[in-house]
């Protein structure tokens, strides 16, 4: 059932979108969410999932790389379509017995699906381009200010750099285990895919266990290198913005600032007027 997933794991390259900051990657990607969020029009729709698309061609991550990642959501998105239809009040095209679904439901669901998709596709390019050393660097340099009010933020970055590590680490001990008891005869063939979660509940307790011996491995490999905590060190890549990156964050901007005035332009005009 995961095999094949690449959720949250580096791809290697040198593409356009690989060589940006870190720093670059994480706040273009949180404006473009934001503008995803606001966006209503069918116009803001487009322009949003053309840049999807544009992004994900320069950084050179294939497409059937990129889908089979997008099985972990596939749940999720349809669910969400299917509370939507039946749950918005509107004009009804069909009824299910006691349900109905409606005109409104279904652009609603349509909508909500589609701002999954567009976020999970601008959220996953960060990890697929940046390791999760440069992505801790990033995140370390973006709550520096934080410090002055006590926050341990080297620690903070270095636990957020390890999280996003592990989502492979784990989907990978799932494949582990999954194939362990196919070998002893477990069924996990059942196309049918609440059948095939069902079927991963009793995996649960030997998956976790399997993630706590990594992270026991992989606190005494931190102990063995004298990793202390709150201890200043360097890196062998400093982080520097480029021309490159000046332009990709106000060209992010720019996107989302032209979006929520089409939107919101005439609200905004009333409140100032």
């Amino acid at each position: 059932m995961f095999e094949g997933l690449t959720l949250g794991s580096y791809v290697p390259g040198n593409s356009l979108i690989h060589n940006l900051d870190p720093r670059t990657k994480i706040f273009s990607s949180l404006i473009l969410i934001m503008g995803t969020l606001v966006a209503a029009s069918p116009v803001s729709f487009l322009t949003y999932s053309l840049t999807a698309i544009l992004l994900l061609g320069l950084s050179g991550v294939a497409w059937g790389h990129f889908l089979k990642s997008l099985r972990f959501i596939y749940l999720i998105v349809l669910l969400s379509f299917l509370v939507q239809a039946f749950s918005v009040p509107g004009e009804i095209v069909l009824e299910l017995g006691g349900l109905t679904v409606t005109r409104e439901g279904l652009e609603s669901g349509g909508l909500l699906s589609w701002r999954l998709v567009v976020v999970v596709i601008l959220s996953t390019l960060v990890t697929y381009t940046t390791t999760s050393i440069n992505l801790s660097a990033g995140l370390e340099k973006i709550l520096r200010p934080l410090e002055r009010i006590g926050m341990p933020v080297s620690q903070l970055a270095m636990m957020m750099g390890i999280a996003i590590s592990f989502i492979p680490l784990m989907l990978q001990e799932f494949q582990t285990v999954i194939i362990a008891q196919q070998s002893r005869g477990a069924g996990f063939g059942s196309r049918n895919i609440f059948r095939q979660f069902k079927n991963l509940l009793p995996l649960l307790l030997p998956v976790v266990a399997g993630i706590l011996r990594r992270a026991d491995e992989l606190s005494e490999a931190m102990e063995a290198r004298c990793y202390r905590p709150g201890a200043h060190r360097t890196r062998m890549q400093v982080l520097r913005f480029y021309p490159r990156d000046w332009a990709a964050l106000a060209a992010s901007f720019a996107l989302t600032v032209g979006v929520v005035l089409i939107e919101y332009g005439g609200l905004i005009k009333n409140i100032l007027g």
